[in-house]
């Protein structure tokens, strides 16, 4: 099977399928590449589904064998239906639909899904449980799946205590690697580990090229705490220098600081709608950045001087006319207009 294979799928499939492509970095040029991702996913998944597969398969027909002596011809007209699949309690829309061209290796395994698999079903019924089952699974742990083989070096590197080389501006760098781990809500995995003598976090799916190396990775005792120290917020903000900021909120600052739990830095309330946050830098001012006129920063004043730099830069922008881009006449929001009507 050499011609492109259409898939249908669900919306929901769908969107996480090619949001994963976006974010996972699977360009070619400026244009995602379906046919890579996918046939990726295909190599990279395709063993686990078949392993899980064939646990299930012979955990229910032993038990059914064990009970064949007890029930006889009855569970002798039964061990047939193990080889179909139970009813949907509803019927599915498949109104959306990804086709790709495999490649070399998941070409391989296309052949075998169809010389050993497709008895009762088609292959665009068989690739659509094997991506439901991956759209299933937590960002991270998708993004680990999709760069299987990478994953693999790292964690052998952990294991033998030995540093992995990675592609650089300058070269191959050598990184002391430390920990491999999702962030806290996990989005994406995080290789962490001492990158020139300074505490550094990549992405794996960010990580590009990386060699294992012989040499022996070992860290003293202040590299141990100046990682542990960064490791404190998490991964995805990593800093071994982390900072304090002393603020007051509105009765709406203090729902919003309720309600904006992601990425939140560590929060300690000093009464009378005052607040001590601690993080790193970046991960303090992404956050803070949303609560406008409902925050008041008192203190660092250099904290305060960036974060109102930030809003006066945002707010030229944003009043400067446009001469290069056409007038979009904008719709009146909802309940304000006569949206909808001829």
């Amino acid at each position: 099977m050499e011609e492109k294979i259409k898939v249908n799928l669900t919306y929901l499939t769908y969107y996480v399928l090619t949001s994963d492509m976006e974010r996972f970095g699977f360009y070619r040029g400026n244009e995602v590449n379906k046919s890579r991702f996918l046939s990726t996913l295909i190599v990279n998944y395709f063993p686990h589904i078949e392993v899980a597969s064939k646990r299930l398969e012979e955990k229910v027909r032993s038990f059914t064998l064990k009970k064949m002596a007890r029930y006889g011809k009855l569970t002798t007209a039964l061990l047939p239906l193990l080889e179909s699949r139970p009813p949907r309690l509803f019927k599915a829309k498949f109104d959306c639909s990804l086709s790709f061209r495999p490649s070399k290796e998941c070409l391989r395994i296309i052949d075998r899904i169809e010389s050993e698999y497709l008895s009762d079903r088609s292959m665009s019924d068989y690739l659509r449980s094997l991506f439901d089952s991956y759209v299933s699974l937590p960002q991270a742990e998708r993004e680990a799946w999709m760069f299987r083989d990478t994953l693999l070096i790292l964690e052998e590197a952990l294991s033998s205590k030995t540093a992995v080389k990675i592609s650089s501006k300058e070269g191959k760098a050598l990184f002391r690697l430390y920990a491999v781990l999702p962030s806290r809500e996990e989005y994406f995995v995080y290789a962490v580990g001492l990158l020139a003598d300074r505490v550094t976090s990549i992405r794996l799916n960010r990580l590009g090229e990386v060699y294992p190396s012989l040499v022996r990775c070992d860290f003293d005792e202040e590299e141990e705490e100046r990682l542990a120290r960064a490791l404190a917020q998490g991964p995805d903000y990593l800093s071994d220098v982390p900072r304090r900021v002393k603020v007051r909120l509105s009765k709406e600052g203090k729902r919003m600081l309720r309600a904006f739990w992601h990425n939140r830095p560590e929060v300690t309330p000093l009464g009378e709608g005052v607040y001590l946050l601690e993080g790193p830098y970046l991960k303090l001012f992404n956050y803070l950045l949303r609560f406008g006129k409902e925050m008041e920063i008192l203190e660092p004043a250099s904290f305060k001087k960036d974060l109102a730099a930030f809003y006066l830069e945002a707010a030229e922008a944003l009043s400067r006319p446009s001469a290069d881009l056409p007038e979009v006449a904008l719709l009146p929001a909802s309940g304000d207009g006569e949206v909808g009507k001829p």
